[in-house]
């Protein structure tokens, strides 16, 4: 049989997925393009299947190609504990994914200059309000159909939505938009497809800054 008839498993569209990552990381691939690559690693049954979302990506071999230096090498499961893992590429980890899901992050995570968000279907909360930030400025970038997607933000955050492109979404800014004055500005930009996007700090705070001019 063809290597490239064989059945893939679940972990082999995961190392797709890191691979598409990491592609979008380094710029050769759009938020776009990887979502739609994506979907069709999920849904892949054989290498041949697997194999279509790499064909143009440098740097791996096509299982199943006989001349091809590029592509695709499946992880061989039985090959022990000495399994190398590929490496993690910068950029890799600073997309947030989501297909009819519930999505959080929240607490001391770190987050990135640039931060992508693709979902689908999805409810998506991002809390800044205790993140660790290394710069002031950070950039969102929506790719989404039909999610809802909340920024919490500090209460000197500021931030800017005017680069969304909305088709039947709505974006909905509860903060200033800038200039920047505080530790954070988020500047959104991306595509909404009949999904909703809300800025807004957290619970209470227009309360403690009434309750704070009033001392």
């Amino acid at each position: 049989m063809d290597a490239r008839d064989l059945r893939v498993s679940d972990a082999e569209r995961e190392h797709v997925g890191r691979i598409l990552q990491s592609a979008v990381g380094q710029g050769m691939l759009s938020l776009g393009e990887f979502t739609e690559r994506m979907d069709t690693a999920l849904a892949a049954k054989t290498r041949a299947e697997l194999n279509i979302v790499l064909v143009d990506l440098p740097g791996v071999r096509l299982v199943g190609a006989e001349t091809a230096n590029r592509g695709y090498t499946a992880p061989q499961p039985n090959s022990g504990p000495q399994q190398p893992q590929p490496a993690v590429a910068h950029g890799e980890r600073d997309v947030v994914r989501g297909r009819m899901s519930g999505l959080s992050r929240k607490g001391q995570w770190h987050v990135p200059a640039t931060l992508f968000v693709s979902t689908k279907l999805s409810s998506v909360t991002l809390d800044f309000t205790e993140a660790v930030v290394s710069t002031q400025i950070v950039e969102v970038i929506v790719d989404d159909f039909a999610s809802s997607v909340s920024l919490i933000v500090p209460p000197n955050a500021t931030v800017d939505m005017n680069g969304l492109d909305l088709v039947g979404a709505s974006a909905n800014n509860k903060v200033r938009t800038g200039p920047p004055v505080g530790a954070l500005h988020l500047v959104v930009r991306g595509r909404m497809r009949f999904g909703s996007v809300t800025a807004k700090h957290p619970f209470g705070t227009g309360w403690r800054r009434l309750l704070g001019q009033s001392d």
